[in-house]
């Protein structure tokens, strides 16, 4: 048996050979991905399936919405829909609530703070791979947002999926609810 010259993998159906040359997938190869998108995601870098996938929708999205200001909600969804490899509408609830937050423009972290002598400490039990302190209250939540949108920001750059976790707001118990806007360049 001789092999066709456009012989595509079947493990994600994404790279294949065409005249002996590695090819990749084209963006309309994805679900939810049609011409025009297609066309936009190109002019901002996004060439081919694998780079949305590693881009991830929401830096996509960030990335578009820098060119493009009239992208809706509808947009995010899509993408997200193209990177797992579903349609738009049939992503779960809690995803579409997640991308609505997103796209919005905020995700709302509980930070804990607690006095320890003459500062503040804050931590985050959502991200414990953040910590922070300040000289006041007010200092303290300015660093705990400084730091939180900073973390998200690189999260967003190396291509994880951010998911906004349950707020958890108690001053008298040390919680304070921290919003933040991650944008990626």
């Amino acid at each position: 048996m001789q092999l066709n010259s456009a012989v595509l993998f079947e493990e994600e159906n994404t790279t294949g050979l065409k005249n002996g040359k590695i090819t990749m997938a084209t963006l309309t190869s994805l679900k939810n991905i049609g011409k025009e998108i297609e066309r936009k995601l190109k002019s901002v870098g996004i060439t081919t399936a694998e780079e949305l996938k590693k881009a991830g929708s929401k830096k996509a999205f960030v990335k578009l919405k820098s060119h493009y200001s009239n992208l809706c909600l509808v947009h995010l969804y899509s993408l997200e829909g193209a990177v797992s490899g579903v349609e738009y509408n049939k992503l779960p609830e809690d995803v579409k609530q997640d991308l609505k937050n997103f796209k919005e423009g905020s995700m709302n972290y509980t930070a804990k703070i607690a006095r320890d002598d003459d500062e503040y400490i804050v931590s985050f039990p959502d991200k414990p791979n953040i910590n922070t302190c300040g000289e006041s209250l007010e200092h303290a939540l300015e660093m705990a947002k400084e730091a939180l949108n900073e973390t998200l920001v690189c999260e967003l750059e190396c291509g994880k999926y951010l998911v906004a976790p349950k707020i958890k707001e108690n001053a008298k118990k040390g919680l304070y609810a921290i919003t933040v806007n991650p944008e990626v360049d």
